[in-house]
């Protein structure tokens, strides 16, 4: 191994702790406006945009591989579904709180261009669920979506561990 190998491997060990600063500086929160008008909680340098969706710790046994997404609420203010469907949100960041409510015990990174895909060339729609409040969403198992899932704290794990990070 050359010193330039040497010197590349020992320094990009640091790479992930560079990519959170990096995001902490250059991805910056959105608007009001952009927040309730296109599915938008996070702007990326080169425009794109990010939905962010946090459910209790609770909800993670059930439903830990599932992205629900709003269809309607009893106000008839626009859903996030319907946003996305408009081309509203690049991608969404979707996780689960831990036991504390601290930190995240597990998240996906989701294509929002692959469901909109997915969604347009359904058969059949999928079964409409209805929450007490008398929202109604639809839930959609990531992993039964090819391409949906563009990484997870399963992967980002995974990798870390391989890095010794």
């Amino acid at each position: 191994m050359n010193d330039f190998e040497k010197s590349k491997i020992w320094s990009d060990r640091f790479i992930s702790e560079i990519k959170r600063n990096l995001g902490e500086v250059f991805i910056v929160v959105a608007s009001f406006e952009d927040d309730t008008g296109y599915n938008t909680d996070l702007i990326m340098p080169n425009g794109d945009r990010i939905s962010c969706r946090i459910r209790g710790y609770d909800y993670l046994k059930r439903y830990g591989n599932e992205a629900t997404f709003r269809m309607s609420r009893p106000s008839g203010v626009k859903t996030e579904l319907e946003k996305m469907m408009e081309g509203w949100g690049r991608y969404s960041f979707y996780g689960f709180a831990n036991r504390e409510g601290t930190g995240l015990e597990r998240w996906f990174i989701l294509d929002l261009n692959v469901l909109r895909e997915y969604i347009k060339n359904l058969k059949q729609l999928p079964e409409l669920h209805r929450n007490p409040d008398g929202t109604t969403f639809w839930a959609f198992n990531v992993w039964s979506i090819p391409g949906f899932v563009v990484d997870s704290s399963e992967n980002a794990n995974v990798q870390r561990r391989a890095s010794g990070v």
